[in-house]
C-alpha cells in the first residue's frame, strides 16, 4: 500500500471516528433537552386546563351571588315603598349589573383559554408548601397547609398531576410543589386567595422518626 493510499485511508478513519462521535454528542444531548421540554409542555397543558375550571368555579361563584341578590330585590320589592326600600332596590340594581359584568368578563377569560396554544401560555408562580392531609381531596378542596392562619394563604385544588387526587392520603402530611392558576375573588383581597396546580407531591413518612431515616416516597413524580 502505497503512503498516499495510506494517508487517505486514515483520513477517512479518522472523518469517521469524528461524525460517530459528534452523532452520539447530539443524541445524548437532544434526549434530555427533548424530554425536559415534553414535561414543560404537559406541564403548561396542566395548568391551562386548571385555570379553565377555576375560571368555572369563579363564574358558579358569581352566579350565586347575582342569584342572591336578586332574590333579596324581590324581597324588597314585596314590602312596599320607602327611602330606604328605594336605596336597597339601588343598591341591589348596582350589584345586579356589576355581577352581570362580572360573568360577562370570565366567561370571555374561559374561553381565551380554551383556545389558547401551549406556546402562548407562561407558568405562572409556583410554591413550595406542607401540607398535612386529613380527608379525601378532590377539586375545589382547600389544601390544609401546615401552621396555616386566619389570614391564609387559602389555596383551593384546581388540579394534580395525572388527576390523581387518591394519591393524598389522610392522615399523612406532604411536600408540595403548586402552582397559582389563578386567584379567586374575596371579600379581603390583601389575603392571598388562589386556585392552584398540584406538580408534585411528596409523602413524608411519619414511620420515619420512630424506625430510623427513609427517603421520602414520591406520589405523583
Amino acid at each position: 500500500m502505497t503512503l498516499a493510499r495510506r494517508g487517505k485511508r486514515k483520513r477517512f478513519t479518522i472523518f469517521l471516528v469524528s461524525a460517530v462521535t459528534i452523532t452520539l454528542i447530539m443524541v445524548c444531548t437532544y434526549q434530555p433537552l427533548h424530554a425536559a421540554a415534553k414535561e414543560n409542555r404537559s406541564l403548561k397543558k396542566a395548568c391551562i386546563r386548571a385555570t379553565i375550571y377555576a375560571i368555572g368555579q369563579e363564574i358558579d361563584l358569581f352566579e350565586q351571588r347575582l342569584k342572591a341578590v336578586k332574590s333579596r330585590s324581590d324581597d324588597v320589592d314585596g314590602n312596599g315603598g320607602g327611602s330606604d326600600s328605594n336605596s336597597d332596590t339601588a343598591d341591589n340594581s348596582a350589584k345586579v349589573s356589576e355581577y352581570k359584568q362580572r360573568i360577562k368578563e370570565l366567561k370571555a377569560e374561559r374561553r381565551k383559554y380554551w383556545f389558547m396554544k401551549v406556546s402562548k401560555y407562561t407558568l405562572p408562580q409556583s410554591k413550595s408548601v406542607t401540607v398535612a392531609v386529613t380527608q379525601l381531596y378532590h377539586p375545589g378542596s382547600i389544601l390544609e397547609l401546615v401552621n396555616i392562619t386566619r389570614s391564609g394563604p387559602f389555596y383551593h385544588l384546581a388540579g394534580i398531576k395525572d388527576h390523581d387526587y387518591q394519591a393524598l392520603k389522610a392522615g399523612s402530611i406532604y411536600t408540595m410543589t403548586i402552582y397559582l392558576v389563578y386567584q379567586r375573588d374575596y371579600a379581603l383581597p390583601h389575603i392571598e386567595n388562589y386556585y392552584v396546580y398540584v406538580s408534585v407531591a411528596q409523602s413524608l413518612n411519619a414511620i420515619a422518626e420512630q424506625v430510623g431515616p427513609q427517603k421520602s416516597k414520591p406520589l405523583n413524580g
